[in-house]
């Protein structure tokens, strides 16, 4: 997606000569007719590769990649540690049956294995592989140009989860939030910034305010180390304050987005949202006060 390639420009990438005996792949929920498209090309193009499909798209329909794709094993929720195990396991012909968090075809069945136990410690899991991928074009590609101008940006994920249960949410990172520690976090933009230079980051957490102490530490944080970096996040109506966004604004935070859906209370009661409309009138002149 980030190459922009045409239809004939993905065959010649995907056509890898059975190189490698797994091929891994995957996608929010939005991606499935893409999905469907190149599954069965690149399982044509290498008949020997195990295709292991990942990400919301799986968590959130466990069998459709598997029932309508020559998918061969399908990773349910967090990937780091099934795919590891579920890679070993092919490699070393062990059973497969007892990994949790795993869907896969059985004869003229799909079997879905218990949930695996979400990830606690996020510190634990190592940072994006960024030399793997053509990081140039991502760090160009600036969400709020019009807003922050020409600038190099980069995606950032603080925590997993969020604790409310809006009904129109696939919860792909489970209900209740995890989150990393704000010195691994900082560790993190650090790198992005020593090693790409970049002018920004977008916190893509679900809901990045909801323990106003760590927003606080977070920002403290950046200004006591120096960090000039400017930010943005995703936040709640109902979870900020003029203390907290006057601290974010002064750490370089320039965007908040409140995710306010509806101006309806009808149907943000509809949604199990847990807000009202009254609250993200208040959110937004806070925000316009903070600056």
């Amino acid at each position: 997606n980030a190459e922009r390639l045409n239809d004939e420009e993905v065959e010649n990438r995907i056509n890898l000569n059975n190189e490698y005996q797994v091929i891994a792949i995957g996608g929010l929920i939005t991606t499935y007719k893409y999905l469907k498209w190149i599954i069965p090309k690149i399982k044509k193009l290498n008949p020997n590769s195990i295709i292991i499909a990942g990400g919301g798209v799986v968590t959130e329909s466990p069998t459709l990649l598997l029932s309508n794709t020559p998918t061969d094993f399908a990773i349910i929720g967090e990937a780091e540690l099934t795919i590891k195990e579920l890679i070993y396991n092919l490699e070393n012909k062990l059973p497969i049956n007892n990994i949790k968090g795993i869907a896969y075809k059985k004869e003229n069945n799909i079997e879905i294995s218990p949930p695996r136990p979400l990830i606690k410690n996020l510190d634990t899991l190592p940072l994006p592989a960024y030399d793997l991928f053509p990081t140039e074009i991502y760090l160009k590609n600036v969400a709020h140009g019009l807003i922050i101008g020409k600038k190099t940006e980069m995606g950032i994920i603080t925590s997993r989860g969020c604790p409310y249960d809006c009904n129109y949410c696939y919860h792909i990172f489970g209900r209740g939030a995890r989150t990393r520690s704000i010195d691994n976090v900082i560790t993190h933009i650090k790198l992005l910034i020593n090693k790409y230079n970049i002018d920004s980051i977008i916190i893509l957490d679900e809901t990045f305010t909801i323990n106003k102490k760590r927003v606080i530490k977070f920002c403290d944080t950046l200004i006591s180390n120096n960090i000039n970096i400017k930010w943005s996040c995703y936040a709640r109506v109902n979870l900020v304050d003029l203390e907290m966004l006057k601290k974010m604004k002064k750490s370089g935070c320039y965007r908040v987005g409140y995710r306010i859906e509806s101006g309806s209370q009808l149907i943000l009661n509809n949604m199990n949202k847990k807000v009202r409309v009254e609250q993200a009138r208040k959110a937004i002149n806070l925000t316009r006060k903070a600056g």
